[in-house]
């Protein structure tokens, strides 16, 4: 299904000398942690109370795998896990790694690898010391980092927590409105995904649970109630359905249907191109989704792929669930923003929807955003990059991407017009709705698919 972009060898590009010094941080699959590790001896991964990084959820075996320094390389080594160490959608016995790798453990567990600091000899005559492990001071359930002067709540076993996320971290084993909650599977420190087993219907479901200092502003559970009313009327196959609303024991609990597999952020992260048949399929499936959506009057201005969600079988589903809560935008995700956005005052907006009277307006933004993710499946690259929003927005308003049909050799001419005409930087000249999105993309389809 995917194109992997990892090209393996040993050592970092260049010939520059890997870091000796990283840190392990997991992004998905089980409570958020990063760990520091040094070359001064292995690191390992399990369930083991011996293991440098212990998770004790997910698929994961007691000594899963480690991670070396062999004086020029990182390797990762697996431990004859019973489920696996995957990179790149290859199950590995031992492989080189490099800065931004993220690798899985039984195809669930995501862990990112990311160097710290290049090693520096020691001086002749003195012993070299190993670096001391990396202090990241960030919470224990959800990752985030706390603010500046601010320090976590502790919590068991010397731990620290946002106060929200400890109260949140409690319901794990809880049972609360018919599911009993497993794990954390995603989310951030407001808002937080949880997986959770519904005995009645013997099935799993995903939760969205809010933080107490969310819950308790001014008309919170008002917006939510209407948020929630709204997208649990979208009938779709391709909108991840939401089943119930709860309210018990000091929590709020959004109860929606289990999500079919790993976001496409995770796959245009871990991957290099979507093939072409399989990108086309997805962008099928989602605009098919917004299409219904859009007849029924609910608008977004803005997508992104953390918001879509593969399956094996290559179908998409889009949570178009969105709290009414501010989040955090990372620079990462500005890319896939309209320019009338950007420029609009719009782009930090804590509004989770757009007005109806702005619909027609709100729907050709959407639809920038469609076609900046489509671009991106296909080219293997976001539209535009950049490490700031200083340095992306003037791109975003501005620049002109890449021709799709010249990075991508697969991608046809009258794809790539398709893609592109999605992203013209003049609303008037993308198409006019989603339904007429979907017109274009179903001409291009493959007999094959």
């Amino acid at each position: 299904m995917y194109d992997d972009g990892y090209t393996g060898g040993g050592g970092s590009p260049g010939g520059v000398s890997m870091s000796a010094r990283a840190r392990l941080e997991i992004v998905k699959g089980a409570a958020r942690q990063t760990i520091g590790i040094s070359a001064g001896k292995p690191a390992t991964i399990g369930r083991s109370k011996g293991a440098s990084l212990q998770i004790l959820s997910g698929p994961v075996s007691r000594l899963h795998c480690q991670l070396q320094f062999d004086g020029k390389r990182w390797l990762l080594t697996d431990l004859d896990s019973k489920n696996g160490t995957w990179i790149g959608g290859q199950k590995i016995r031992s492989k080189a790694i490099e800065h931004g790798t993220i690798f899985l453990l039984g195809k669930r567990v995501a862990i990112r690898f990311q160097v710290v600091e290049a090693a520096k000899p020691a001086p002749v005559g003195r012993k070299e010391q190993p670096p001391e492990p990396v202090d990241v001071e960030s919470c224990s359930f959800c990752g985030e980092p706390f603010k500046a002067g601010v320090k976590g709540v502790p919590g068991a076993e010397g731990q620290l927590f946002h106060p929200g996320c400890l109260d949140v971290s409690k319901l794990l084993g809880v049972e609360i409105g018919g599911v009993r909650i497993i794990e954390r599977v995603g989310g951030t420190a407001h808002v937080h995904q949880l997986r959770a087993h519904q005995p009645s219907l013997s099935r799993h479901v995903l939760l969205f649970a809010f933080d107490e200092e969310t819950r308790a502003k001014d008309g919170f559970q008002d917006r939510l109630l209407e948020e929630v009313r709204a997208v649990s009327k979208l009938l779709h196959p391709r909108i991840l359905q939401i089943h119930d609303l709860v309210e018990e024991k000091d929590a709020t609990l959004v109860v929606t249907e289990q999500l079919p597999g790993p976001s496409l952020r995770e796959i245009l992260t871990t991957k290099k191109f979507v093939k072409v048949p399989a990108a086309m399929t997805i962008a099928s499936h989602i605009v098919d989704g917004l299409a219904c959506a859009e007849g029924q009057g609910l608008l977004v201005d803005r997508l992104f792929p953390d918001e879509i969600f593969v399956n094996a079988d290559q179908s998409a589903k889009l949570d178009y669930f969105r709290p009414p809560v501010a989040r955090r935008m990372p620079v990462s995700s500005l890319c896939y923003i309209a320019p009338e956005v950007v420029s609009g005052g719009r782009l930090h907006s804590g509004q989770c929807r757009p007005d109806a009277a702005s619909g027609e307006a709100a729907t050709k933004s959407a639809i920038y955003s469609m076609g900046a993710i489509t671009y991106h499946m296909l080219a293997g690259i976001a539209p535009h990059e950049g490490k700031t929003e200083e340095e992306l927005l003037p791109k975003i308003l501005r620049g002109v991407p890449p021709s799709l049909s010249r990075v991508n050799l697969k991608v046809s001419p009258a794809l790539a017009r398709v893609v592109e005409r999605s992203m013209h930087k003049d609303p008037a000249n993308r198409p006019t709705s989603f339904a007429a999105f979907q017109t274009d993309l179903k001409k291009l389809v493959s007999p094959a698919l």
